[in-house]
Protein backbone atom coordinates (compact mmCIF):
# COMPACT_ATOMS: atom_id res chain seq x y z
CA UNK A 1 0.00 0.00 0.00
CA UNK A 2 1.38 3.48 -1.01
CA UNK A 3 0.82 6.40 1.21
CA UNK A 4 1.89 9.29 -0.51
CA UNK A 5 2.51 12.96 1.18
CA UNK A 6 1.48 14.62 -2.59
CA UNK A 7 -0.81 13.96 -5.47
CA UNK A 8 -0.29 14.12 -9.24
CA UNK A 9 -2.11 16.79 -8.92
CA UNK A 10 -0.09 18.47 -6.40
CA UNK A 11 2.86 17.77 -8.51
CA UNK A 12 1.13 19.26 -11.64
CA UNK A 13 -0.24 22.21 -10.19
CA UNK A 14 2.53 23.55 -8.22
CA UNK A 15 5.42 23.19 -10.66
CA UNK A 16 6.42 23.25 -14.47
CA UNK A 17 4.94 19.63 -15.36
CA UNK A 18 2.24 19.91 -17.67
CA UNK A 19 -1.24 18.64 -17.31
CA UNK A 20 -0.72 16.29 -20.06
CA UNK A 21 1.37 14.20 -18.48
CA UNK A 22 0.13 11.03 -17.47
CA UNK A 23 -0.02 11.02 -13.69
CA UNK A 24 1.27 6.63 -14.00
CA UNK A 25 4.59 8.67 -14.58
CA UNK A 26 4.24 10.44 -11.90
CA UNK A 27 3.35 8.16 -9.14
CA UNK A 28 6.60 5.76 -8.92
CA UNK A 29 8.61 9.37 -9.03
CA UNK A 30 6.65 10.24 -5.73
CA UNK A 31 7.10 7.59 -4.34
CA UNK A 32 10.90 7.00 -4.95
CA UNK A 33 11.07 10.81 -3.60
CA UNK A 34 9.85 9.84 -0.41
CA UNK A 35 11.41 6.46 0.28
CA UNK A 36 14.65 7.77 -0.85
CA UNK A 37 14.98 11.72 0.48
CA UNK A 38 11.83 12.52 2.64
CA UNK A 39 12.42 9.26 4.98
CA UNK A 40 15.89 10.44 5.36
CA UNK A 41 14.63 13.35 6.51
CA UNK A 42 12.33 12.22 9.24
CA UNK A 43 13.45 8.86 9.98
CA UNK A 44 11.52 5.87 10.47
CA UNK A 45 10.33 6.13 13.79
CA UNK A 46 8.76 9.56 12.88
CA UNK A 47 7.62 8.53 9.62
CA UNK A 48 5.63 5.11 10.50
CA UNK A 49 4.06 7.74 12.68
CA UNK A 50 3.23 9.99 10.37
CA UNK A 51 1.82 7.04 7.37
CA UNK A 52 -0.53 5.58 9.91
CA UNK A 53 -2.34 8.86 10.74
CA UNK A 54 -1.95 9.33 6.92
CA UNK A 55 -3.98 5.77 6.68
CA UNK A 56 -6.46 6.54 9.74
CA UNK A 57 -7.17 9.80 8.36
CA UNK A 58 -6.54 11.48 11.52
CA UNK A 59 -3.46 13.56 11.46
CA UNK A 60 -2.57 15.99 14.16
CA UNK A 61 -2.25 19.27 13.69
CA UNK A 62 1.35 18.79 14.64
CA UNK A 63 1.64 16.87 11.49
CA UNK A 64 -0.49 18.77 9.53
CA UNK A 65 2.36 21.89 9.91
CA UNK A 66 5.14 19.27 9.61
CA UNK A 67 3.27 17.98 5.70
CA UNK A 68 1.87 21.02 4.91
CA UNK A 69 4.48 23.39 5.54
CA UNK A 70 7.71 21.41 5.22
CA UNK A 71 7.19 17.95 3.82
CA UNK A 72 5.15 18.52 0.64
CA UNK A 73 7.69 20.74 -0.57
CA UNK A 74 10.61 19.08 -0.09
CA UNK A 75 8.58 16.25 -1.82
CA UNK A 76 7.26 18.06 -4.97
CA UNK A 77 11.09 19.34 -5.61
CA UNK A 78 12.90 15.92 -5.37
CA UNK A 79 9.57 14.42 -7.13
CA UNK A 80 11.03 17.05 -9.84
CA UNK A 81 14.67 15.87 -9.55
CA UNK A 82 13.95 11.89 -10.03
CA UNK A 83 11.35 13.05 -13.16
CA UNK A 84 13.96 15.13 -15.18
CA UNK A 85 15.79 12.37 -16.90
CA UNK A 86 12.47 9.50 -16.71
CA UNK A 87 10.51 11.87 -18.46
CA UNK A 88 12.48 12.41 -21.71
CA UNK A 89 12.89 9.04 -22.41
CA UNK A 90 9.88 6.77 -23.40
CA UNK A 91 10.59 2.89 -22.48
CA UNK A 92 9.06 0.48 -25.12
CA UNK A 93 9.55 -3.47 -25.56
CA UNK A 94 11.67 -2.35 -28.70
CA UNK A 95 13.91 0.35 -27.47
CA UNK A 96 14.36 3.48 -25.03
CA UNK A 97 13.43 6.56 -27.27
CA UNK A 98 13.85 10.26 -26.31
CA UNK A 99 10.39 11.61 -26.94
CA UNK A 100 9.99 14.10 -29.71
CA UNK A 101 8.02 17.06 -30.20
CA UNK A 102 6.88 18.61 -33.55
CA UNK A 103 6.20 21.81 -32.42
CA UNK A 104 9.44 22.66 -29.70
CA UNK A 105 13.11 21.77 -29.29
CA UNK A 106 14.18 18.66 -27.46
CA UNK A 107 16.12 19.45 -24.44
CA UNK A 108 19.56 18.52 -24.91
CA UNK A 109 21.59 16.22 -21.94
CA UNK A 110 23.75 19.37 -20.33
CA UNK A 111 20.34 21.27 -20.16
CA UNK A 112 18.54 18.24 -18.56
CA UNK A 113 21.66 18.11 -16.05
CA UNK A 114 21.28 21.66 -15.27
CA UNK A 115 17.51 21.46 -14.66
CA UNK A 116 17.88 18.36 -12.20
CA UNK A 117 20.34 20.11 -10.40
CA UNK A 118 18.58 23.03 -10.17
CA UNK A 119 15.74 21.17 -8.90
CA UNK A 120 17.54 18.98 -6.42
CA UNK A 121 19.34 22.43 -4.96
CA UNK A 122 15.31 23.99 -4.11
CA UNK A 123 14.61 20.21 -2.88
CA UNK A 124 17.76 20.22 -0.25
CA UNK A 125 16.51 23.68 0.46
CA UNK A 126 13.16 22.79 1.61
CA UNK A 127 14.20 19.59 3.31
CA UNK A 128 17.13 21.58 4.83
CA UNK A 129 14.30 23.40 6.60
CA UNK A 130 12.16 20.68 7.47
CA UNK A 131 15.19 19.19 9.40
CA UNK A 132 15.52 22.39 11.34
CA UNK A 133 12.52 22.41 12.25
CA UNK A 134 12.82 19.04 13.77
CA UNK A 135 15.80 19.45 15.51
CA UNK A 136 14.37 22.60 16.92
CA UNK A 137 11.30 21.01 18.10
CA UNK A 138 12.07 17.53 19.60
CA UNK A 139 9.22 17.78 21.99
CA UNK A 140 6.87 18.40 19.46
CA UNK A 141 8.06 15.77 17.71
CA UNK A 142 9.75 12.68 20.34
CA UNK A 143 9.56 9.86 17.75
CA UNK A 144 12.09 11.93 15.45
CA UNK A 145 15.32 10.75 17.55
CA UNK A 146 13.75 7.57 18.60
CA UNK A 147 15.53 4.06 17.21
CA UNK A 148 12.46 1.48 17.08
CA UNK A 149 12.44 -2.53 15.89
CA UNK A 150 15.60 -3.50 13.93
CA UNK A 151 18.46 -0.44 14.71
CA UNK A 152 19.83 -2.27 11.18
CA UNK A 153 16.99 -1.51 9.45
CA UNK A 154 15.47 1.51 10.74
CA UNK A 155 16.73 5.05 8.85
CA UNK A 156 18.10 7.28 11.19
CA UNK A 157 17.42 11.16 10.49
CA UNK A 158 19.96 13.08 8.66
CA UNK A 159 21.75 15.93 10.03
CA UNK A 160 21.52 18.34 7.44
CA UNK A 161 20.18 18.14 3.84
CA UNK A 162 23.18 19.19 1.82
CA UNK A 163 25.93 16.68 0.67
CA UNK A 164 29.24 18.42 -0.27
CA UNK A 165 32.49 16.47 -1.34
CA UNK A 166 35.05 14.93 0.59
CA UNK A 167 38.59 16.13 1.15
CA UNK A 168 41.02 13.14 1.28
CA UNK A 169 44.21 15.21 1.54
CA UNK A 170 47.01 16.19 -0.51
CA UNK A 171 49.76 13.51 -1.65
CA UNK A 172 52.78 13.50 0.58
CA UNK A 173 55.08 15.29 -1.80
CA UNK A 174 53.81 17.69 -3.83
CA UNK A 175 56.34 17.07 -7.02
CA UNK A 176 55.73 13.65 -6.91
CA UNK A 177 51.91 13.21 -8.35
CA UNK A 178 50.78 9.68 -7.13
CA UNK A 179 47.68 8.49 -9.39
CA UNK A 180 44.24 8.16 -7.14
CA UNK A 181 44.23 4.45 -7.79
CA UNK A 182 47.86 4.04 -5.83
CA UNK A 183 46.60 6.72 -3.52
CA UNK A 184 44.01 5.78 -1.82
CA UNK A 185 43.94 1.74 -3.14
CA UNK A 186 46.83 -0.85 -2.99
CA UNK A 187 50.15 -1.04 -1.17
CA UNK A 188 51.52 1.69 -2.20
CA UNK A 189 48.17 4.06 -0.79
CA UNK A 190 47.67 5.61 2.34
CA UNK A 191 44.66 3.74 3.82
CA UNK A 192 45.18 0.20 5.00
CA UNK A 193 43.93 -2.87 2.30
CA UNK A 194 40.87 -4.69 3.27
CA UNK A 195 39.81 -7.90 1.62
CA UNK A 196 36.68 -8.52 2.50
CA UNK A 197 -1.38 -0.94 -6.23
CA UNK A 198 -3.35 1.09 -3.82
CA UNK A 199 -2.55 4.48 -2.90
CA UNK A 200 -3.57 6.57 0.41
CA UNK A 201 -3.11 10.12 -0.48
CA UNK A 202 -2.09 12.68 2.12
CA UNK A 203 -5.11 15.32 2.10
CA UNK A 204 -4.19 18.14 4.87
Amino acid sequence: MAVLFISEKYVKDNSYIDNNVDDKLLTPLIILAQDKHILAVTGTSLWNDIISQIVASSVSSDYQDLLNNYLQKATLWWTLSEAVLPLAYKFTNKNVLQKNSDSAQIASMPDLLKLKDQFTQNAEYYSERAIRHLRANTDIFPLYLQITGNSLESVRPEGTAYNTGMFLGAPPYSFHRIPFRELYQGKNGLCPEYFDNNIIYYNG
